[in-house]
């Protein structure tokens, strides 16, 4: 979805999911990076942790900025975490 947006998305929050297995990573063009969030809000399935660091490697060796979000432990969204990444994308 942030590829069909372009330069307007600055950045993609990965709330209790990971990359689709077939994503085509293109590396980042200079001064047109996206940050990636991970983050988790209930207990993940099996495995999950594993993915992630794959999904975040494939992205770090494209050039992209990722993140990761504390997990919140009692199945919330970290509103305001998230509210201040976007804030610090420029977008707020």
């Amino acid at each position: 979805m942030a590829e069909a947006l372009g330069p307007t998305a600055r950045g993609v929050a990965l709330i209790d999911a990971g990359l689709p297995r077939q994503a085509t990573i293109e590396p980042v063009e200079p001064g047109r990076s996206r940050w990636v969030l991970f983050g988790a809000t209930a207990t993940e399935p099996e495995g999950a942790d594993g993915r992630r660091a794959v999904d975040r490697r494939r992205l770090e060796e494209a050039g992209y900025v990722v993140g990761s979000l504390p997990a919140a432990g009692d199945g919330t969204l970290p509103v305001a975490l998230i509210a201040a990444w976007v804030e610090a994308l420029g977008c707020l």
